[in-house]
């Protein structure tokens, strides 16, 4: 019958804070724990959580042991905090023996760092420290095989296990030794005994990485083993190769792509080129979908703004204005007596220079004209004497369109003036 009661170095606090690790299997001495064993995880020699095992109560088989964590209280004081890993012992009720255990899982990118906040953990294999196989059934006959495992990243070490399989049966568990003789170019082996009652069709072999904690289902087989059969020796052992099982997504075991690249050589990425050819971009986001409109011009087109200020327009018939109107005698010279010899440049932006000619002395106002008439700005209002004459205007605070240098001389004798074009 199976005791609800935990042996006494697996009694603990219930906390408000948990973890809970599902363990898939658990080894002792290469032979599964039997319903009735108890499973712990500790904080250093702290109790934080231990679970009566019985796969068939668990769901699909895999049942959890729970971990405690400090939630405040005195009575979790020495218990599990963000970051820390927990270790694991087996009590073993029918020889009433504790063991302490080893953690492995099959893919490298997982680890045990206990997370609080009731998440789940999942381990693979718990097996006891340094087993010594003890086959569970009556065997008369052995075969002996001498092994290392050999891999470019993961290399072997001291209690590292290797583990046979004849059709899915444990027959073999095996411990890395020192290699004999020290002049050996291996500095560990495997040394494994094969427990058989018939010929072995098929022997396979996990290898179990203690530094790592990593399992390696190896890529070799071997058929048609017989009693008092022997493989390798300490100078030539035969050499077991990892199986390929942890390639990236969408890679292959030499680290090809398998699916298409994207834009951003992505393997199997679903990042595309935008309308504007960009990868990734947002698309047709600009002033003309992929680019604003380019300096100097009013659209996208390449059209300009005409002398009337409409964009792509045709600008004015000789002798008329904006409006249609036709122009008068004064707009290009006041009786000879004064005239606009050149606006430029112009188009302008924003400095425009103004050259005219007057013929004697004037008392003149110039200032800048918008199309309705307006005056928006003064440029020189005193005497000017007779002769050639250059003056500036600075077009920098005001917006682009079409402008009037506007001439007026204030003895009355008439009025001048010139159409321009501020772009910017």
């Amino acid at each position: 019958m199976i005791s609800a009661n935990p042996p006494e170095q697996f009694q603990y606090n219930t906390s408000m804070n948990q973890a809970f690790y599902m363990v898939s299997e658990i080894f002792i001495n290469g032979n599964l724990i039997e319903a009735g064993d108890w499973v712990g995880a500790f904080n250093g020699d702290v109790c934080v959580g231990s679970r009566q095992w019985d796969t068939t109560d668990c769901g699909g088989g895999i049942c959890d042991v729970p971990a405690m964590g400090y939630d405040g209280s005195s009575d979790t004081f020495d218990y599990m905090i963000e970051g820390d890993v927990p270790t694991f012992k087996v009590y073993d009720s029918s020889m009433q023996e504790y063991f302490d255990m080893d953690f492995y899982n099959d893919d490298p990118n997982l680890d045990i760092v206990w997370p609080g906040n009731n998440e789940f953990i999942f381990i693979d294999v718990l097996m006891n420290q340094k087993p010594i196989f003890n086959p569970n059934g009556n065997f008369e006959n052995t075969a002996t095989m001498t092994m290392i495992f050999e891999d470019d990243i993961y290399q072997m070490g001291a209690n590292d296990v290797l583990i046979g399989y004849v059709n899915s049966e444990i027959r073999s568990v095996s411990l890395s030794s020192q290699n004999i003789p020290p002049t050996s170019q291996y500095e560990h082996i495997f040394y494994s005994t094969i427990y058989l009652n018939e010929t072995a069709n098929e022997l396979s072999f996990k290898y179990f990485n203690n530094a790592k904690n990593l399992i390696f289902n190896t890529s070799q087989t071997f058929s048609n083993i017989d009693s008092d059969d022997s493989f390798g020796n300490a100078n030539s052992p035969i050499e077991l190769n990892v199986m390929c099982e942890w390639t990236l997504d969408n890679f292959d075991c030499d680290g090809n792509c398998l699916l298409d690249l994207d834009c951003a050589g992505i393997c199997g990425g679903n990042t595309v080129l935008d309308e504007c050819g960009i990868c990734g971009g947002l698309g047709g986001i600009n002033q003309c979908g992929c680019s604003d409109i380019l300096d100097g011009f009013c659209d996208c087109d390449g059209n300009v703004l005409d002398e009337c200020g409409i964009c792509g327009g045709n600008g004015t018939e000789e002798g008329y204005d904006c409006n249609g109107l036709e122009l008068g005698f004064d707009s290009i010279e006041l009786l000879n007596d004064f005239m606009i010899i050149n606006s430029y440049p112009n188009p302008f932006n924003p400095i425009l220079n103004i050259d005219f000619n007057i013929k004697k002395d004037h008392h003149l106002n110039i200032s800048i004209l918008d199309l309705n008439g307006e005056k928006v700005d003064n440029i020189f209002n005193g005497y000017k004497m007779k002769g050639l004459h250059h003056i500036q205007w600075n077009g920098s605070r005001f917006s682009s369109g079409i402008y009037f240098v506007f001439i007026e001389d204030l003895n009355g004798e008439g009025i001048l003036f010139d159409k321009i074009y501020l772009i910017k």
